[in-house]
C-alpha cells in the first residue's frame, strides 16, 4: 500500500461576524415614538401647571430616549405595539387639546380664575400686560391712521392749488 501524502490544509480562518449596522427605524416605529413622545410632552406640561418644574425638565430630558426605547421594543411586542398604536389613534385630539390649553388659562386668568405666574411655563401672562399690549397696538393704529388722513389732507391742499393755477393760467 502506497503512501500518500496529505496536501496539509491551513487551519481555518475565524472569521467574525460584521457588527450589523443599526436598522433604520420603521415608518411604524417614527410613528410611534412620536405618539410616546406627545403623552410624556401632555405630563411635562401638566407639571408645569402644578408647578413641579422638576419634574417637567426630567420628562423633557429624558422623554425622547425612553419614546425611541418604547417604540424599539414595541417593534418586537405585539401587546406594547397595540398600547401604543392606541396612542396614535388618540394623538390629534392630545395634540389640540394641548393647543387650547394656553388659551383657555388666559382667558381664566384675565376673569381672576387662576395665576398667572403659576402657569407662566405655559405662556400665560398677567392680564395688564395683555391690556398695554393691546392698549398700545390700537394708539400706534390710531397715530397711523391720523398721520394717513394728515398726509391725505395735505396732498389735497397742494392738488387744489395746483388746479387753482391751472384755472388762473387757462383763463388768462
Amino acid at each position: 500500500m502506497a503512501f500518500e501524502a496529505k496536501k496539509s490544509m491551513p487551519p481555518p480562518v475565524k472569521r467574525t461576524p460584521k457588527p450589523k449596522a443599526p436598522k433604520a427605524p420603521s415608518p411604524l416605529q417614527e410613528t410611534r415614538e412620536e405618539a410616546v413622545n406627545g403623552v410624556l410632552q401632555t405630563a411635562a406640561f401638566a407639571c408645569v401647571l402644578t408647578g413641579q418644574h422638576a419634574d417637567a425638565g426630567a420628562l423633557s430630558l429624558h422623554g425622547p430616549k425612553i419614546s425611541h426605547e418604547l417604540a424599539v421594543v414595541a417593534e418586537d411586542s405585539e401587546p406594547l405595539g397595540n398600547a401604543l398604536d392606541y396612542l396614535n389613534k388618540v394623538g390629534p385630539y392630545t395634540t389640540l387639546i394641548l393647543a387650547i390649553m394656553p388659551l383657555a388659562f388666559q382667558i381664566a386668568v384675565n376673569h381672576g380664575i387662576g395665576n398667572a405666574s403659576a402657569m407662566a411655563g405655559v405662556g400665560v401672562v398677567p392680564p395688564e400686560t395683555l391690556k398695554a399690549q393691546i392698549q398700545t397696538e390700537m394708539a400706534q393704529q390710531q397715530a397711523q391712521a391720523i398721520k394717513a388722513q394728515q398726509a391725505a389732507d395735505d396732498e389735497l391742499r397742494q392738488t387744489m392749488q395746483e388746479w387753482d393755477r391751472v384755472k388762473e393760467s387757462a383763463t388768462a
